[in-house]
């Protein structure tokens, strides 16, 4: 054998071999931008509502960020991100929201944003009475938030599932912009027939499934013995980095705010976040805080929160028949009929544009 043929041999293997080993490691490497096709797409947007923890894992893909929006599943739930992506043209929008969010979140959120050498101009922290508070469970949330922002292992299986969802074609988090504009269209002309004063007084007037898991919660609630710390720690981690940061208190159903007459004296102050808020953070360049109507959202804002297919709206309008109807749901219809605190698509849409006008 000539002793030029195994070099050939072996440039020819590099040559069939590197492609994919090059495409592998694209995809595996930690310290990679692997994911930037899919963090920039509309699919990507689009399918970040109702997601958690996707939006803070895509943060580590991204090149740039210019401006993040923070807070716990009112956030992922309410925000809508291509509407919030169209308000700020040219500029690099993320997202980072986590179920039971509190004021223990940030120290963390801010080490992994300098890990990932990401220096946003602004933040939009959007808070409720949870922010402040503790429940039995929030001990789990804040050792999962502190390992998804420090260790790159947890980071890594949500970005497994992005893998496959590339590798088998599907839209990345499997929804497309389309479909979700046309289910927006769906539920938008739905909810016009639908009047949000019999939807309030059926809610009084009803003890429905979510009403009573958010009684529940607010009767367990406590305020955050570290409230006053983590939040003076903001305030000089924001201005050391230089970022603007501005505060929205998350608006709330006249219905759901009557529930915290049934919590604790804690649960009294946490309703009264935007006056807390606006008296202790003062790094903060302005605290929105409105009542829902001046939101322009109504009790229809939270009906079919999850966009369930075949919901019947019309049930809304029917007081005297509701109960029955409503007996004859199964456990999960009734979980999905109405939420107290989580808006709709439609709804998240109203909020984001009012949210976007507020702040600029």
């Amino acid at each position: 054998m000539s002793k030029a043929r195994p070099f050939i041999f072996l440039f020819v293997l590099l040559a069939l071999v590197w492609p994919a080993a090059f495409y592998f490691h694209r995809l595996n490497a930690s310290d990679d931008n692997a994911f930037r096709e899919v963090v920039s797409s509309d699919a990507f947007r689009m399918g970040l509502r109702l997601k958690s923890p996707d939006g803070c894992v895509a943060l580590a893909s991204m090149d740039r960020l210019n401006l993040v929006i923070v807070g716990n599943s009112h956030v992922f739930d309410g925000i809508d991100v291509h509407e919030l992506a169209e308000a700020y043209p040219g500029k690099s929008v993320g997202v980072c929201a986590l179920g039971h969010w509190n004021t223990d979140a940030f120290a963390p959120f801010l080490g992994y944003l300098d890990d990932q050498g990401l220096a946003p101009e602004r933040v939009i922290w959007v808070a409720d009475l949870g922010t402040l508070g503790v429940v039995p469970t929030s001990a789990e949330f804040q050792t999962y938030y502190e390992a998804l922002f420090s260790e790159p292992s947890v980071r890594a299986e949500t970005q497994d599932v992005w893998t496959e969802n590339i590798e088998n074609g599907r839209p990345a988090l499997g929804v497309s912009e389309t479909d979700y504009a046309n289910g927006l269209a769906q539920m938008h002309e739905a909810l016009a027939d639908v009047d949000p004063q019999n939807v309030e007084a059926i809610v009084r007037a009803h003890d429905l499934h979510d009403e009573i898991a958010t009684r529940q919660l607010l009767k367990q609630l406590e305020l955050n013995p570290r409230n006053d710390r983590n939040l003076r720690q903001l305030c000089a981690g924001i201005t050391q980095r230089s970022i603007t940061l501005d505060i929205v208190v998350y608006p709330l159903l006249p219905t759901t705010i009557e529930l915290g007459d049934a919590g604790t004296a804690d649960t009294e102050l946490a309703m009264d976040i935007g006056g807390y808020l606006t008296e202790t953070m003062e790094c903060a360049r302005r605290v929105v805080d409105a009542p829902l109507a001046e939101w322009q959202l109504d009790a229809r804002h939270f009906i079919n929160r999850w966009d369930t297919p075949g919901y019947d709206y019309g049930l809304w309008n029917d007081a005297e028949s509701f109960a029955a109807r409503y007996d004859a749901l199964s456990g999960p219809d009734r979980a999905r009929l109405f939420d107290t605190d989580h808006l709709n698509p439609v709804g998240a849409k109203i909020f984001t544009r009012e949210l976007v006008r507020r702040l600029d």
